[in-house]
């Protein structure tokens, strides 16, 4: 593995202990972080420890710098990058348990994002009429400064919905 190598060579080491292999192998396996991530994690990590305290500096102290850049990482990464078919069956389960319908099925990353929106339109639509007058009167007299521009003002009411109700963005490629 790259990454037990770069770690004995940062840390100045001829080898790790088996400690710390096995957290390293841990981090790459049960964590499910990818090997190149381990490795820019552990490069940060040392890099900010003096080279005369390295050697003796414990590798599982930079934990906290490898999942920082995991979930940094995980966030920015489009959909497509862990498979478009992960991101929709995740979502649209969640649609569908929420509407209470059966999870649709998509053959391609366009026609997964055509039905996510669709289900998410729908939700939004039932959660509206959910709301009380008063509520929905709220809503419309806080964006009403967009009324001219109808796009903006529909797609301002949803965030707030979707704000009020505590819903993630449905979008295939959103985190």
């Amino acid at each position: 593995m790259k990454a037990l190598r770069l770690a004995g060579r940062l840390k100045g080491t001829f080898f790790l202990s088996p400690r710390e292999e096995a957290f390293i192998k841990r981090l790459i396996t049960e964590f499910k972080v990818p090997e190149p991530l381990v490795e820019k994690g552990l490069e940060e990590c040392l890099r900010a420890v003096p080279p005369e305290r390295r050697a003796r500096f414990p590798l599982f102290r930079c934990a906290r710098t490898v999942l920082r850049l995991y979930e940094r990482e995980k966030k920015t990464r489009p959909a497509a990058a862990y498979g478009w078919q992960k991101a929709f069956k995740e979502k649209a389960r969640l649609l569908s348990r929420l509407l209470g319908v059966k999870p649709p099925e998509a053959d391609s990353p366009e026609e997964a994002q055509r039905v996510l929106y669709k289900l998410e339109e729908e939700l939004l639509r039932r959660l509206w009429r959910r709301l009380s007058p008063s509520q929905k009167k709220e809503i419309l007299e806080l964006y009403e400064p967009f009324k001219s521009r109808p796009e903006v003002y529909r797609e301002l009411i949803k965030e707030e919905l979707r704000r009020r109700f505590n819903l993630p963005n449905f979008t295939l490629y959103s985190s």
